[in-house]
């Protein structure tokens, strides 16, 4: 059973409200080693996270218009393609659902109060609860700083697009792993 996962968001603050942008997430299989190709990406449309309670920082959108114009680039085209914050929370319970039960599930965000903390209040503005129960939450950061002699692997695609962040950090993790098997889930 396929039960940890590794999301990144792209926002537009860096507070536990942010507003998010992109959701990306890849399923890890720990006992096969392997990122899974089966994975969620949605781009969420600016006005319905901050109409659901998410903040945009001044510090933040400094540091993205001096973001590489193709990271810049996946926020801002084909507007059409973008969904609400409600559909994209939705979409990604669904999706982490395909795979195990909520107690199950464990989500590995980059920061102890990044990804994690923000999704579960995008959740609570919503009313809803988020897949998985809060003794899950797992901090990739921790893990990596603890084991720096582990390189990150090469990235792949582009940087600061949610679902290449969450494949690259995936791997990481996974190369952790098979350098410490011991580690504690």
């Amino acid at each position: 059973m396929i039960k940890d996962f590794v999301i990144d968001l792209e926002t537009m603050d860096t507070e536990p409200t942010a507003a998010i942008v992109a959701i990306g997430a890849v399923a890890v299989d720990f006992d096969e080693g392997i990122v899974l190709g089966n994975t969620f990406y949605r781009r969420v449309r600016l006005e319905s996270s901050v109409a659901a309670g998410g903040t945009i920082g001044a510090d933040t959108v400094l540091w993205w218009l001096n973001q590489d114009a193709a990271a810049r680039e996946e926020l801002t085209r084909d507007q059409d393609l973008t969904v609400t914050i409600r559909q994209a929370l939705n979409y990604l319970s669904e999706w982490m659902g395909s795979f195990c039960r909520q107690k199950d599930a464990r989500v590995w965000g980059n920061g102890a109060s990044f990804d994690n903390v923000i999704l579960r209040h995008a959740y609570a503005c919503d009313g809803s609860a988020p897949p998985w129960d809060w003794w899950n939450d797992r901090c990739f950061r921790t893990l990596k700083n603890m084991h720096p002699n582990v390189p990150a692997p090469a990235f792949e695609g582009v940087k600061h697009r949610a679902l290449d962040d969450a494949r690259h950090e995936a791997q990481h993790l996974l190369d952790i792993f098979e350098d410490y098997p011991g580690s504690a889930l």
